[in-house]
């Protein structure tokens, strides 16, 4: 992997994310469930041959409340939680009562086993409630017994595999122990203006006199300068948090647990840390480029091979990141930086995140993907990549039947010879309300009295009240819009389809009926350039 010192971003969206992944069993010829030996640990590619195994997950419950099911998920592919190709696959493990035999008296047992997965996984577990593992790693042969005690809130792991599990349990219990003991923060325009917009004013007064944690409000960019300098200066000496976790059982890892654990809990503090400089950064700042050139840019990337990073999503929403704010800094494409500094597969694997993540706000994705398509030959993206090229400009728009507001079905196909602008949002998606207010309707009051010019605004909401209540109150759409109810929510083929994963999503068509353009459209001033080319062509 070629070395440079590259930097990071994120853009403010609601998101949401479906799928999970089932797990079969993996048995020695004796019949026990088979677990990685300590003298021959698995090899991922770049130590030999990859290695392929089963895992073997087993365990009981004890809990005030019977639980009837655990929810299982499991990835060999794992690009990001906002990414859902290639995605996992979700099953449901029923729970038994156990038995005085099994020493799991008043317990409720569970098993599971997974089929054939090659170098590392990611393995979910939960309930319909929460995940209780999540995002742990897993590799070829992995056995592990795992005891959930909801009574005590203990989680703990025996087996041959326990180390792993146990481990990786401890950092992120780590984790949460520095997280609780920081303040939360809000950045926000005016703290008085918030405190007013809803019943915050009486829960602000009741916090500052309870012993628990208080909200910092971060009104001025000196403030945010301050709490972000703060921030860096901990990464600048080291400071992540359940790390000294991973050194103290480190004699108990291979090479393979270290690195990947290691570049996790890098990733995840990095990545935290720069996407809020990234959100707050103004390019004619002083002081933001001053923390830019003290502190980024010396922020050297650590050495990981590229196996591990490729095995390590956290790691790679920090690069990623990274690499989007040299773009944005220094004019140069994002692709290009990838290509200059990265081969394949470590290459494709950052191409497919960025698009998959971003392809409808970044203003050259289209571009983007048409260059980099044909060089792609990393499996795992290049299926969901060509997927993506169902929403090049000048495709037709698949066919979409929904109800409007009294009930009668509409078409797409109804506006024919108008340009549309379709607005996907849902109940509760702060963003949404946001873009509709600064971005979506002032463009509606002024195109809306043409009438080669249509709004169809879509709700992919938990049920029609719901969406009629939101309707009635007018900020995420208004009453001269085409107002459609899609039912089954983020699971509706129709969003599958065209992979829409982030709300709000503006999508605009041609008099046609073919996509002009899904990407770049978040502006108000872009979204009418882009309006007017639609209008004018014949």
């Amino acid at each position: 992997m070629k070395k440079r010192t590259i930097f990071f971003f994120l853009a403010s969206l609601c998101l949401m994310v479906a799928g999970g992944y089932g797990l079969k069993v993996a048995f020695t010829p004796d019949g026990e469930p088979s677990s990685p030996g300590s003298e021959h640990p698995p090899q991922i590619s770049g130590e030999g041959e990859p290695q392929k195994g089963n895992i073997f997950i087993y365990g009981e419950v004890s809990s005030n409340q019977p639980v009837d099911t655990l929810f299982i998920k499991l990835w060999e592919n794992y690009l990001g939680k906002f990414i859902s190709d290639p995605g996992p696959e979700i099953k449901s493990m029923p729970l038994n009562e156990g038995s005085l035999m099994e020493g799991a008296l008043d317990k409720r047992v569970f098993s599971y086993s997974s089929g054939e997965i090659t170098d590392i996984g990611y393995l979910t577990i939960g309930d319909n409630k929460a995940s209780l593992l999540n995002l742990f790693m897993v590799r070829p042969g992995d056995s592990v017994y795992i005891h959930i005690d909801l009574k005590k809130g203990m989680t703990t792991f025996s087996g041959r595999s326990a180390d792993r599990f146990r481990i990786q349990h401890e950092v992120e219990l780590a984790r949460q122990t520095y997280k609780m003991g920081q303040d939360p923060v809000m950045v926000t325009g005016s703290k008085d203006r918030f405190l007013k917009s809803g019943n915050y004013r009486d829960q602000y007064e009741t916090a500052q006199k309870s012993p628990y944690r208080k909200m910092k409000f971060v009104e001025t960019e000196n403030e945010k300068v301050a709490i972000m300098e703060q921030e860096l200066v901990k990464i600048k000496n080291g400071n992540y948090p359940g790390i000294d976790i991973l050194n103290a059982n480190k004699h108990l890892m291979d090479r393979v647990d270290r690195e990947v654990l290691k570049s996790r809990i890098i990733g995840e503090t990095l990545y935290k840390t720069f996407n809020s400089f990234n959100i707050s950064y103004r390019k004619d700042s002083d002081e933001f480029n001053r923390l830019y050139n003290e502190y980024i840019l010396e922020t050297p990337l650590v050495d990981f091979d590229a196996d591990i990073v490729i095995n390590s999503p956290l790691y790679m929403d920090y690069l990623m990141e990274r690499i989007v704010v040299e773009s944005k800094v220094h004019g140069e494409p994002f692709y290009k930086i990838v290509e200059r500094n990265f081969d394949s597969p470590l290459r494709d694997r950052l191409w497919g995140k960025f698009l998959m993540s971003y392809f409808s706000i970044y203003p050259h994705s289209g571009e983007m993907l048409r260059e980099i398509l044909p060089k792609v030959s990393d499996s795992v993206v290049l299926t969901p990549l060509t997927n993506l090229s169902r929403q090049a400009i000048g495709t037709p728009m698949k066919e979409l039947s929904l109800p409007d507001s009294n009930g009668d079905t509409v078409r797409l196909s109804d506006f024919q010879g108008k340009v549309v602008l379709i607005d996907f949002w849902f109940t509760g998606c702060l963003p949404c309300v946001e873009l509709f207010r600064t971005t979506v309707h002032p463009v509606e009051l002024k195109y809306g009295q043409r009438e080669d010019f249509v709004v169809v605004s879509i709700a992919a909401d938990r049920n029609k009240d719901v969406w009629k209540k939101s309707l009635s109150e007018g900020r995420y759409s208004s009453a001269e819009a085409i107002n459609l109810f899609m039912e089954d929510r983020f699971k509706h083929p129709f969003l599958k389809y065209y992979d829409i994963q982030a709300f709000p999503r503006l999508i605009l068509l041609d008099k046609k009926g073919r996509i002009f353009r899904t990407s770049g459209l978040m502006d108000k001033y872009d979204l009418e350039n882009a309006i007017e080319s639609a209008l004018a062509e014949k």
